[in-house]
């Protein structure tokens, strides 16, 4: 963005030739400071508040952490069921949820975003918290994941 103001501040000295003193342009206006003090000052006018792009918000756009959110929701609502006695771990859910977001063209999440992205999507659709006391049958360990949750089965 600097270079792009510098650009305009030299076609604005190029474009009034002479009508006026330039050297203000050239040397105050174009100092690595008060270039970054102006270009700061742009970005902060310019931004767009964070729910403008948030969940529930109607406005897309192509990069962004409620990319996933979204596609969590969708998630949830449409691989996942309530079923008394049923265990999803987080592993689970996370190789789920990528094979989805692969699905849908989306890139996957890092798995340390996942476990904190999941448990609050599945506590507002299910009503279900994170347990770290769930036991795996195989291995006899102790895992992380929801208690009477569990992917629907495939038809």
């Amino acid at each position: 963005m600097g270079n792009l103001y510098r650009a305009l501040l030299a076609r604005c000295a190029a474009e009034v030739k002479g009508e006026g003193h330039l050297a203000g342009v050239f040397h105050t206006f174009r100092l690595d400071a008060t270039v970054k003090s102006v270009v700061n000052r742009a970005k902060s006018l310019l931004e767009a508040d964070k729910a403008f792009f948030g969940v529930h918000s109607p406005h897309d756009r192509k990069v962004g952490p409620e990319l996933h959110q979204r596609l969590a929701k969708v998630f949830a609502g449409r691989l996942l069921e309530p079923h008394p006695g049923s265990i999803l771990t987080v592993a689970q859910a996370f190789t789920l949820y990528n094979n989805f977001a692969s699905t849908r063209k989306q890139d996957p999440i890092p798995r340390t975003d996942f476990k904190c992205m999941m448990a609050e999507t599945i506590r507002e659709a299910y009503d279900l918290g994170v347990r770290n006391d769930l036991m795996n049958a195989e291995t006899q360990k102790q895992q992380c994941g929801w208690l009477g949750l569990r992917p629907v089965p495939a038809a």
